[in-house]
């Protein structure tokens, strides 16, 4: 699965993990959708390219209750070089169908890993 989940209590409010909703938040269109969308809007950072360094960085987001996609921070990363373009293009995704908890929308926290690839020469 493309989105793994985490629990996290942040602005002394609730926010849910994916183990804890009853129905998780959705990318229109699904996972493949929002991957697709990432690899699309990358901007490989050139000093990252230079450097040959590639990996993913896993970012860790809260989907709000109106879908909008909030507190955007590394969780784990394999370069400093990489992060700045994976959080840009984090937060320019669409908003989410929020998860649902006894039928209503609550804030969930998801981790989204964002792939680097060098392309083979």
């Amino acid at each position: 699965m493309f989105i793994l989940s985490s629990t996290s209590l942040l602005y002394s409010q609730q926010i849910y993990s994916l183990a804890d909703v009853d129905s998780p938040p959705e990318y229109p269109g699904g996972d493949s959708l929002m991957r697709q969308y990432i690899e699309s809007k990358i901007n490989y950072p050139l000093e990252a390219q230079k450097k040959k360094i590639q990996g993913i960085v896993y970012l860790k987001v809260v989907i709000k209750k109106d879908g909008s996609i909030d507190n955007v921070r590394v969780f784990k990363s394999v370069s400093p070089l990489l992060e700045d373009e994976a959080i840009r293009v984090v937060k320019s995704l669409k908003p989410f169908k929020p998860a649902l908890k006894n039928g209503k929308p609550v804030d969930t926290e998801l981790i989204i890993p964002v792939v680097f690839k060098l392309k083979k020469e």
